[in-house]
């Protein structure tokens, strides 16, 4: 018999079951929901209360995000998969993301719009908060972290007829959409019970006891709804969540153009009496109920089913952790602790002591010390004594390299979780380091294109006068200026006159021999009368 420990883990809260399985036979050993402050102390006191220091534990992802890509079905495999990993590098490379610091799995069923292509869901998510949840349970079995949308699917049973949806609210909503028996989209929606518990946790100062409002909070239909505020002044923090998320709801239902059959009601939010008929009231084509797992027989009373509904997301994760469900979305690195584990002998339970006992009175039971023995006896004793010997020996040996091996192994494994810690939390600074570099870089160029232009602006403020103070040193007394023009950016025309055409040359060479204009051109010269006058251009230097 198969067990593994389901923990849903967010911001305040841990739900947890421990669930069985053996064969088609689905029981849940252990559930509850906790509030902690620190997560270290409460995973030890969780694992304590439900004796899963040996026992696989299955997580939720976190902050994971879904995108769609869609890529010809008749590709093979392999192209599949070369396309689906271009389409998320074009996806990181247009929004600025380092895919370098991203893990990420994928799955892919038919296209509703076009027939030879597939729709792949591309879950990703950072490699750092992976390798945190790692780090949190180092010290148990963690087999598995998949995202919670997915698994949601592992609690009910469809048909390929059907068309319907999983809205899971817990510190966020999701909605699993589930088209023909598949998987097709997953919907992130914000708000959540998050929201509702921390303004009630506000006014009762404790986030345990708005949990427990909540639990002991009903919604009334149309009918009734003169007297819930008279009932319930926790409604005015509860039912403006609700309105947002079943608004949202049937706008993506809308948009995708998707006709439900039924909505499913789990998480957190499913603690609220008559959610599911707050739901209907508002979603009137749709069945909406609350999603029990399909393995609970309601009809026993020693089945609270309600405490099941609770957990529903630990109990989807555990029997993520069992095999159920849609395979190729655990995020957990399988390691070589994993992959190397010594089936133990005797049993589920049994330990090595229980197996040297077993070996001893298995080969012993055909000898009874007070019987007389003839040769072929003693020659057989001899030969099951020997083998004994020979099977505690190697027993012992087992066992001993056996405790070795657990030790190098949880070694190894704490040293790669280290690492890998490490090195995504150096890939995310260096992500950071590469943005901030480009952010200075920009910076650092618009200061020097500002550090140009008041340079430039300075040097044309000055540059005018002088030049009017070098002309004053330099032109001839026989030579008068009839105008000074600055009439583009940096470009001066100078009109100048004389009597004497050889001092208008004089005064041309001596602002060229000088530089104070470069580019330097003048006119031959318009007489007028007696005075012959002159056009010199050129540009500031």
């Amino acid at each position: 018999m198969a067990e593994c420990l389901g923990l849903y883990i967010d911001s305040d809260m841990i739900k947890y079951a421990k669930v069985s399985k053996d064969h088609d036979n689905i029981k849940i050993e252990s559930y509850g929901v906790k509030q902690y402050e620190l997560l270290e102390d409460i995973l030890t006191q969780i694992i304590s209360e439900t004796y899963s220091f040996k026992t696989s534990i299955s997580v939720n992802l976190s902050d994971e995000i879904y995108n769609y890509f869609n890529v010809f079905s008749m590709l093979s495999k392999k192209d599949i998969e070369k396309a689906i990993k271009t389409e998320f590098e074009f996806y990181c490379d247009e929004n600025g993301i380092n895919k370098n610091v991203i893990d990420s799995r994928y799955i892919c069923v038919p296209s509703r719009e076009e027939e030879d292509r597939l729709r792949t869901i591309y879950i990703s998510a950072n490699k750092t908060e992976i390798a945190r949840k790692v780090k949190d349970l180092e010290k148990y079995r963690l087999r598995n972290i998949s995202p919670l949308p997915i698994s949601m699917t592992n609690l009910i049973e469809t048909n390929a007829d059907e068309k319907v949806a999983i809205l899971n609210i817990e510190d966020k909503s999701t909605l699993t959409i589930i088209l023909q028996g598949v998987v097709y989209e997953v919907k992130l929606i914000q708000e959540g019970m998050k929201q509702i518990f921390d303004k009630i946790s506000i006014r009762e100062n404790s986030y345990a006891k708005a949990y427990e409002l909540c639990k002991n909070t009903t919604i009334y239909t149309s009918e009734g709804r003169d007297l819930q505020i008279e009932e319930n002044d926790y409604l005015e923090d509860i039912m403006p969540v609700l309105y947002t998320i079943v608004t949202k709801v049937n706008k993506i239902l809308k948009d995708e153009k998707i006709d439900l059959n039924r909505l499913y009601i789990s998480g957190a939010g499913a603690v609220i009496n008559n959610i599911d008929l707050y739901f209907q009231e508002n979603m009137e084509k749709v069945k909406c109920e609350i999603l029990k797992p399909f393995f609970v027989k309601t009809d026993s009373i020693q089945v609270n089913v309600k405490e099941y509904i609770e957990v529903n997301s630990a109990v989807a994760l555990a029997l993520q952790g069992l095999g159920n469900g849609i395979k190729n979305i655990n995020f957990k690195e399988l390691t070589l602790r994993d992959k190397i584990e010594l089936p133990q002998i005797g049993g589920n339970n049994a330990s090595s002591n229980d197996f040297l006992r077993k070996a001893a009175s298995l080969l012993t039971a055909k000898i009874d010390l007070n019987t007389e023995f003839d040769g072929t006896d003693r020659f057989l004793a001899r030969i099951a004594g020997t083998i004994l010997t020979a099977a505690l020996l190697y027993a012992v040996f087992a066992v001993a390299v056996n405790n070795q091996l657990d030790k190098k192994l949880e070694e190894a494994d704490s040293a790669k979780n280290d690492y890998n810690v490490q090195i995504a939390a150096a890939e995310t600074d260096v992500g950071k380091i590469k943005t901030r570099t480009s952010e200075y870089d920009t910076k650092i160029k618009k200061i020097q294109e500002l550090n140009d232009k008041a340079a430039d602006k300075y040097k044309r403020k000055n540059a005018i006068p002088n030049l009017l103070n070098h002309i004053m040193f330099c032109i001839p007394e026989d030579v008068q200026l009839t105008s000074i023009r600055n009439t583009t950016d940096s470009h001066m025309v100078i009109k100048a006159k004389s009597a004497h055409v050889e001092q208008l040359g004089y005064f041309l060479a001596k602002i060229k021999a000088k530089s104070y204009l470069t580019n330097i051109t003048s006119s031959s010269g318009v007489q007028d009368g007696e005075y012959m006058t002159i056009t010199i251009e050129g540009d500031l230097p």
